[in-house]
């Protein structure tokens, strides 16, 4: 077969029309085209499919691309849509006791993006670091929380915290005596306090001498902590599961500490 006998000029791949043969000017006078032209069997079957009001049915276009099927169901979708009543909105939210599987919060219609609203205006109207901190946390630290106090509870850590205290106390007793820099002990349990004093009288406070023992702790091995609004204060709090060889070592690194002051 010769495919010379169907080759086509470029000019029969044009159609030309006559402006005049149209009834309006511009294509701004012409209403939107609804449907897709020759496709009248499918335009039916997704009315019909529309109208199901089962639950569970679901609704699949198969058709090439440009052809305007997604504008044609979107349209039948609204105008579907624009008869019946407003459907309620929906919020899924943290699940804190399983964080896989979200809560759900069902409000009346237009509520959703008021709801997303408001709580963006209380998360932004919390200051600088009034999320975090000290007392601050999140799901993670919370879920740790409650094993650290499970495991208060089941290893009587409370017995051990007295235990612990009285041994420290009677320690930094013993140094309060040998030493006149420290003015008072205080605290409760391990959580104890020197205050450094230069004159136990007076009450100065030993602040620059408080930042000398420190430095010499931790440059024999034990990280202490001067605090206090004035600074003149070490503060005590091991871990709990400190062994008896470790307690013994800091105190001794504390008590050679405070030597080295009345040098």
């Amino acid at each position: 077969m010769a495919t010379d006998d169907y080759r086509l000029n470029p000019l029969d791949l044009s159609n030309k029309c006559r402006p005049s043969f149209f009834r309006f000017k511009s294509t701004a006078e012409v209403d939107p085209l609804r449907g897709i032209i020759g496709q009248d069997r499918a335009v039916r079957s997704l009315g019909f499919a529309l109208d199901i009001g089962n639950e569970g049915y679901n609704v699949y276009l198969a058709g090439y691309f440009g052809t305007g099927r997604t504008t044609l169901a979107l349209d039948m979708l609204n105008q579907k849509a624009s008869s019946k009543p407003i459907p309620d909105d929906w919020c899924y939210v943290h699940n804190f006791k399983n964080h896989e599987i979200p809560n759900a919060l069902r409000l009346p219609a237009g509520m959703g993006a008021e709801f997303k609203k408001d709580v963006a205006e209380i998360m932004d109207s919390v200051h600088a670091g009034g999320l975090g901190g000290t007392f601050g946390g999140n799901p993670l630290s919370c879920r740790a929380a409650l094993a650290v106090l499970d495991a208060i509870r089941d290893e009587d850590l409370v017995a051990r915290s007295q235990e612990l205290g009285l041994k420290v106390r009677a320690e930094l007793d013993r140094l309060a005596a040998a030493h006149p820099i420290i003015g008072q002990v205080r605290g409760l349990g391990p959580m104890l306090a020197l205050e450094l004093v230069k004159d136990r009288q007076t009450k100065e406070p030993a602040t620059e001498e408080a930042k000398e023992l420190v430095r010499y702790c931790q440059e024999h091995g034990l990280l202490i902590l001067d605090c206090g609004t004035l600074g003149n204060n070490i503060r005590t709090l091991m871990p709990l599961t400190i062994t008896p060889e470790q307690l013994a070592r800091g105190l001794e690194i504390l008590g050679d500490g405070l030597d080295h002051l009345s040098r």
